[in-house]
């Protein structure tokens, strides 16, 4: 399991699917890697000063991924290659995107024994849904990473409608120091799941002892035993993240 700030390179199978409602066959890929992202909000302890050791929780936020739409049809259940649940009518599924599209998936029951789940595309761009993928989400604890889709097939004509992203529930997030070699890093949960990439606080020109890391502006300060004072100086607007997980099954 390698959940990552970072676009991995892969490959994916390719083949010639024809699907119902489309009138010429494609060249599309039935699966690949996925990635998400998300719009990320200001920090809850923007210009605090909170003292921390490693492990410890430096701020906190919120994610929430980009793209959203609502299903105005209900979606069967898929039994093969592996069974998942169909998807009542009236149920928000966020954008993920795959190397040429974008696909919609429910978004995750982590807690839950299976935590498969459907996505749905929008082959032709006539506002239905003419595919399904199967997810895989490699035991995440998290309800918008989705490691790759696989398994495409038809669906028939499933419609939807494009809503604001601030219809689906955000998903807390924090920034934890990870002290690594020595040094001071920088590594992010989203709900329950620590991603795996250190990051570090790069320092800005002109303003001593100051750094930024994920577009927030920091004073550092080391008190000793790898412990660091720091204050929250502020946060870039906008900002943004692009979540890719790690995928050798492709």
């Amino acid at each position: 399991m390698m959940p990552a700030f970072r676009i991995l390179a892969g490959t994916a199978l390719a083949m010639t699917l024809a699907l119902i409602g489309i009138a010429d066959a494609q060249m599309i890929r039935r699966a690949e890697n996925a990635n998400v992202r998300f719009a990320v909000s200001a920090p809850v302890e923007l210009g605090e000063t909170v003292t921390v050791s490693d492990g410890d929780t430096i701020w906190t936020e919120t994610m929430l991924p980009t793209q959203a739409v609502r299903l105005i049809d209900p979606t069967p259940e898929r039994n093969r290659p592996r069974p998942a649940d169909g998807i009542e009518a009236g149920t928000l599924l966020f954008g993920v995107t795959l190397s040429d599209s974008v696909a919609y998936c429910q978004p995750i029951d982590y807690e839950a024994a299976v935590r498969r789940v459907q996505c749905y595309r929008d082959i032709d761009g006539n506002g239905t849904f003419d595919g399904t993928y199967l997810s895989r989400q490699r035991g995440l604890d998290a309800r918008y990473l989705i490691a790759f889709v696989h398994a495409l097939t038809a669906a028939g004509q499933i419609r939807y409608e494009a809503v604001s992203p601030a219809e689906l529930p955000a998903a807390p997030s924090a920034i934890v120091l990870d002290i690594h070699r020595g040094e001071p890093r920088f590594r992010r949960v989203v709900d329950e799941e620590m991603l795996d990439t250190r990051f570090d606080c790069t320092p800005l020109a002109g303003r001593p002892g100051e750094c930024e890391v994920f577009g927030v502006r920091l004073a550092m300060e080391e008190t000793g035993n790898n412990t660091y004072e720091i204050r929250i100086i502020d946060a870039a607007p906008n900002r943004g993240i692009v979540v890719e997980i790690g995928n050798t099954g492709l």
